[in-house]
């Protein structure tokens, strides 16, 4: 919460997930957060903190991602 209120400061403020939003939705076995708890707090991170969320669907795609928000910010 500390870094999400750190955010504030920023222009923008967004994260990038190496994952799709079906592979959220259906759980990490290792993992002892809920799907349904991760979504729930992406969303409320997103309206309390103006934070875009970018499901990219793996490290390609969110490299990808990264570099295209990056030059568009920088425009």
């Amino acid at each position: 919460m500390a870094e999400l209120e750190r955010l504030r400061a920023y222009d923008y403020r967004g994260v990038i997930i190496e994952a799709a939003l079906s592979e959220l939705a259906a759980g990490y076995h290792r993992s002892q957060v809920s799907p349904r708890a991760a979504l729930g707090s992406l969303c409320a991170w997103s309206v309390r903190y103006g934070l875009a969320v970018w499901f990219a669907g793996g490290h390609a795609g969110a490299a990808a991602m990264t570099q295209r928000l990056l030059e568009s910010f920088a425009i």
